[in-house]
């Protein structure tokens, strides 16, 4: 099944997954990352305003399905970018903070303390090495 289309990211028009361009003989030196020889590909195009999402020597993809994946890939909104990077930060504040306090604590004689905490530290550190998700996805 094809995934549902979103609005053009220009005009916010309905798009067509309808597109399709059919070569008379397969293009010449030319094949799909399957090895298949290149017949025909598809794109999507905005139906206001006219915008489409081709791609290559081909002009297209080799599925309506590649197409439509690639038509609905939209780069990471600037506003939610900012706010996983402000979290970021305020995780890493934390993770320092927690083990510069372990370590003073540690220092005054407080034997079980590291133990007690290990785990919101290593927490925090997978945390931090984990690939940033802006839709709430794991990565």
């Amino acid at each position: 099944m094809v995934e549902e289309l979103k609005p053009c990211p220009f005009c916010g028009g309905e798009a067509s997954d309808a597109g399709r361009i059919r070569y008379s003989t397969p293009l010449p030196d030319t094949w799909w990352a399957d090895g298949s020889p290149v017949t025909e590909a598809f794109y999507v195009n905005c139906i206001k305003c006219g915008a489409s999402r081709r791609s290559g020597v081909v002009d297209g993809y080799q599925t309506q399905a590649e197409a439509v994946v690639a038509w609905n890939t939209r780069a990471p909104d600037a506003t939610l970018q900012a706010q996983c990077e402000r979290q970021r930060v305020a995780l890493e504040a934390a993770r320092n903070c927690l083990s510069a306090y372990v370590t003073d604590l540690l220092d005054d004689g407080y034997p079980n303390l590291a133990s007690d905490v290990i785990v919101i530290r290593d927490g925090c550190d997978t945390a931090l090495a984990a690939p940033a998700s802006l839709d709430g996805k794991k990565a």
